[in-house]
């Protein structure tokens, strides 16, 4: 669980790999609110939109748990094109803020480029990097670090 830095020959690698474009709605225009105003996933659909999560340092999609619930929801966005989603990167404590701010936004771009890559409208699925600002566990053991290093969903039905 050491914090090992990206050389930068594999953050322009990552960096390449999950350049998409960006919607075409901007949050807080025309009837998409802001991203603080998308609200929490409802409980009955908690389980479609779980937390996915990584290991330290990295931003690769591995669970197969986790890209099996990802196609599912993909599939879910293009049966409701009312919906917009937030995803929401998010690191351990370890190493600087915008250290962890970048990796938090690379997290949620990696959600985001796999969720388009399975069909999902990519002008529906805005991202943001929370970094380590809101932990869910405040400890400082490997198991802590282990449930901070995720991204998150939150959603808006127009």
């Amino acid at each position: 669980d050491d914090f090992i830095p990206l050389s930068d020959a594999d953050l322009h690698q990552q960096l390449a790999d999950y350049a998409l474009v960006q919607p075409k709605i901007d949050p807080g225009q025309f009837g998409i609110p802001s991203l603080d105003h998308f609200y929490a996933v409802p409980e009955g659909l908690k389980t479609l939109f779980s937390s996915v999560h990584f290991e330290t340092d990295q931003h690769a999609i591995r669970s197969t748990q986790e890209v099996s619930t990802l196609i599912q929801l993909a599939t879910y966005l293009k049966e409701h094109p009312n919906l917009y989603v937030v995803i929401e990167g998010h690191c351990d404590e370890r190493a600087s803020a915008s250290y962890n701010m970048a990796l938090g936004m690379r997290r949620s771009n990696a959600v985001r480029s796999f969720l388009v890559k399975h069909g999902a409208d990519l002008h529906r699925i805005y991202t943001t990097s929370k970094g380590k600002e809101q932990p869910v566990a405040l400890g400082h053991s490997s198991e802590d670090w282990k449930v901070n290093r995720r991204s998150e969903f939150r959603m808006f039905q127009k």
